[in-house]
């Protein structure tokens, strides 16, 4: 058993729709519940609206190529869609410490729900009943689009850097390491600077 993609909605950085599409399940996949009581998904939706997996799946990956993906949740997203992206290019909402950190100051760290976000960020409340997966989108991309210009890049700000892989437990000493490595890298970097406009004179 596990999870089968049942809507792919992509939104631009203004919230335009790209791609909002109900999803038919893979080939020998079936569908034993549809959870519409939080997927707002039904067995109607899929039989009378629904595009072949592959279809769909090869449309994203086109609509992915060569861009910036903002997602809350990336490898449960991508999962589904069995697709890929660069890390270098991914902004997930939900594992990036600074917005964990703003709606829980303190305590353990691990993953933040977008109903949280929404609610301390831009002051809305999402997903009281069904999900609706445009809805989500909309919102991801609004929590990304209030913080972007102080995003801070590099997978030592994301939550797989502090031991925690969804949830489970810190690292302190890997962490402190690599706080101590990166203290160095700039110290040094520093003094080089700083021999550099000593030699110019400056």
């Amino acid at each position: 058993m596990g999870l089968s993609l049942g809507r792919a909605t992509v939104v631009d950085h203004t919230g335009r729709v790209l791609c909002d599409t109900f999803v038919c399940p893979k080939e020998g996949e079936t569908i034993i519940d549809y959870c519409t009581q939080y997927s707002g998904i039904t067995e109607e939706d899929i039989q009378l609206h629904g595009r072949p997996f592959h279809i769909v799946q090869a449309f994203v990956a086109d609509l992915l190529q060569d861009k910036i993906l903002v997602v809350h949740d990336r490898v449960g997203d991508l999962r589904v869609l069995g697709l890929t992206h660069p890390e270098e290019h991914t902004r997930d909402t939900a594992t990036a410490v600074q917005l964990i950190r703003m709606v829980r100051p303190t305590g353990r760290l691990s993953k933040v729900g977008l109903k949280s976000l929404a609610s301390t960020l831009l002051g809305r409340t999402i997903q009281k009943g069904e999900h609706c997966s445009l809805v989500d989108a909309r919102v991801t991309m609004q929590v990304y689009r209030a913080v972007h210009k102080d995003w801070l890049i590099g997978p030592e700000h994301h939550l797989s850097a502090h031991g925690d892989n969804g949830g489970r437990g810190h690292n302190g000493g890997r962490w402190r390491r690599r706080r101590q490595a990166e203290r160095e890298k700039w110290n040094r970097l520093i003094v080089r600077l700083y021999d550099e406009r000593k030699e110019r004179g400056e």
